[in-house]
């Protein structure tokens, strides 16, 4: 089972894929939820630079490819909560083990429907 913010972060990625730049507030209308929320959810993902900021008139959010591709679901959830780092290896372990090798661009496919 995936967490909350997990679960966003890999919304969000769907929203942005094969998207040119986009602004937060466009990828809030299209998840549904307030843009603070997004705006929180994004912030834990720019250290990863799975996704790339740029501001001004022609700015917005779009998602490095590279990257995207080479990370896993577990990568994802602990940008998402890195202050549980522990909870990874103790009581999270037995929940993520089947899925944090999972590929986070095949994860995008699923969540572009939902």
């Amino acid at each position: 089972m995936l967490r909350n913010k997990t679960r966003m972060a890999l919304r969000i990625l769907a929203v942005l894929n094969d998207q040119k730049r986009m602004k937060l507030e466009d990828v809030a209308e299209q998840c549904g939820v307030c843009l603070s929320y997004i705006e929180q959810v994004v912030a834990l993902l720019k250290p990863t630079n799975v996704i790339d900021g740029k501001r001004g008139p022609n700015g917005g959010y779009i998602i490095n490819q590279s990257i995207l591709d080479r990370m896993k679901l577990g990568d994802l959830d602990l940008a998402c909560y890195p202050d549980d780092i522990e909870s990874h290896f103790e009581d999270e372990s037995v929940l993520l083990f089947d899925v944090s090798e999972l590929n986070v661009g095949d994860m995008i496919s699923y969540y572009r429907g939902t």
